[in-house]
């Protein structure tokens, strides 16, 4: 006689950017559940929560990326396992790259991950280097994220590519990657790396400094500025700009007054329909230029660097498969010029993209770990009414210090930048990726969404045992 089983391998996945992450996470969530496996998608404050009021020690958590110490704890405690799927460390780059940049993702803590989960070769044996850890506890899966490249998935986006053509007709699109726009951001990126040294946090990593900074190039952002200044509007099409969601958009929204056919997108939805619905890419070695050129538009990469990113040396696969723009003559000819054929087999190997999902590989390798099956977690309230009362004289303190000149503003450093998580995150948009991938995959299993508490969510089949 089949029972409906209640208990299960638990899994907790942290979302950063809702826009970049939850339709590949989604994705991954439907190959677990056909391991059996009961899913937890939320945001950082809200697993946290959920780990505290979390009674035994069970389940998976993945992570983005490292953890700090009091998190990292937490999780080792009421978790069995930490996976690191950090979809930050991007292919393409140089080792000398991943050697600096794995340092700045993992100054601490990382003895506390189980198994690191990454794109490809090459970044598997930096990650292996660097971090001096064993070959066996990193593992090449490709990534979630490129999953969602393959035809099969893009008809996911069609509805909001008809109205993005609609509603534009003929555009092209620049995607940002710029991170830190001012100077005066650069000063604060500086002072917040210098305060984590001197309290200890990154006292094995002296020179981080001199490791991070320079990717903060504000003078490239100056030199884009200017360039777009000299742009005759007669002369081009519509250009949108969609600012990298760590951005401040009220930068961006001043170079939206330079030329009445520039538009800013705010970096609120997966940027994936803009790009198709798009007629062409300008980009400056951004990761968004590999789908491009997956999708076969016409790509071209914007040389203004004065930092690191100096043509060839940057990502040069991205570099000798775009087009390269200079001057403004250059964007001109662009314009008009017809698109070149891609060499996606060469994008494609970079990616490391096989003919099994990536998705598919990630839950293989997590279904062969030894993990205790637990019940479902109850519903509870993010926040009680005392702390909702704390927050608020909180706030109410520290706007009057603001108020004195003693300290900055509230939310100062997350001033102008676009929400990580916001609206889209609720049971109907889950539902609606949840049927798209279930038809494109032809799963028969129900997949139920429950919502536990604000911006956490568990997927679960109805599975049923013997």
């Amino acid at each position: 006689m089949k029972t409906q089983s209640n208990v299960k391998k638990n899994i907790y996945i942290h979302i950063e950017f809702l826009s970049r992450e939850l339709a590949s996470h989604i994705l991954t969530s439907i190959f677990l559940t056909k391991k059996n496996f009961r899913v937890y998608l939320g945001d950082g404050y809200s697993l946290k929560k959920l780990l505290v009021l979390k009674n035994n020690k069970g389940g998976i958590f993945i992570t983005k990326g490292n953890l700090n110490k009091k998190i990292s704890s937490l999780v080792k405690k009421k978790c069995e396992k930490i996976i690191s799927l950090d979809q930050e460390i991007t292919p393409g780059f140089r080792d000398e790259f991943y050697k600096d940049f794995i340092k700045t993702r993992y100054s601490k803590n990382i003895k506390n991950i189980d198994l690191f989960l990454c794109n490809n070769s090459q970044i598997k044996r930096n990650l292996i280097k660097v971090l001096k850890i064993n070959k066996n506890k990193v593992i090449e899966t490709g990534w979630p994220r490129f999953d969602l490249y393959r035809k099969e998935f893009r008809d996911l986006y069609k509805h909001q590519i008809k109205k993005l053509i609609k509603k534009y007709r003929k555009f092209y699109l620049f995607n940002s990657d710029f991170g830190i726009l001012t100077d005066e951001e650069f000063k604060d990126k500086k002072k917040f790396l210098e305060n984590e040294i001197n309290k200890g946090i990154l006292k094995k990593y002296p020179n981080i400094i001199n490791i991070v900074l320079p990717f903060y190039n504000v003078k490239d952002f100056q030199n884009f500025r200017n360039f777009l200044k000299k742009i005759e509007s007669k002369k081009i099409p519509k250009i949108i700009f969609r600012p990298h969601p760590a951005e401040s958009l009220d930068e961006w929204e001043k170079i939206k007054k330079l030329n009445p056919k520039f538009i800013i997108d705010k970096p609120i939805n997966d940027v994936t329909p803009i790009i198709l619905a798009s007629n062409g890419l300008l980009h400056r070695g951004c990761t968004t230029a590999f789908q491009s050129l997956i999708f076969n538009k016409k790509t071209a990469y914007l040389n203004l660097s004065n930092g690191v990113k100096k043509t060839n040396e940057f990502r040069s696969v991205l570099y000798d498969s775009s087009h390269r723009i200079n001057s403004i003559q250059d964007l001109n000819s662009w314009f008009k010029k017809k698109n070149k054929v891609t060499n996606v087999k060469k994008i494609l190997k970079k990616l490391n993209m096989k003919k099994k999902y990536s998705c598919e590989i990630i839950a293989e390798h997590l279904d062969n770990l030894n993990i205790t099956k637990e019940k479902k977690h109850n519903q509870f309230q993010l926040y009680s009414e005392t702390e909702i009362r704390m927050l608020s004289y909180k706030n109410l303190v520290y706007d009057f210090f603001s108020f004195l000149s003693l300290v900055k503003q509230r939310n100062y450093f997350k001033k102008g930048i676009q929400t990580k998580i916001g609206k889209n995150f609720n049971i109907y948009t889950i539902n609606s990726y949840i049927n798209f991938f279930k038809k494109k995959l032809k799963y028969k299993q129900k997949i139920k969404v429950r919502k536990i508490t604000e911006n956490l969510f568990e997927l679960d089949s109805n599975s049923e045992i013997i």
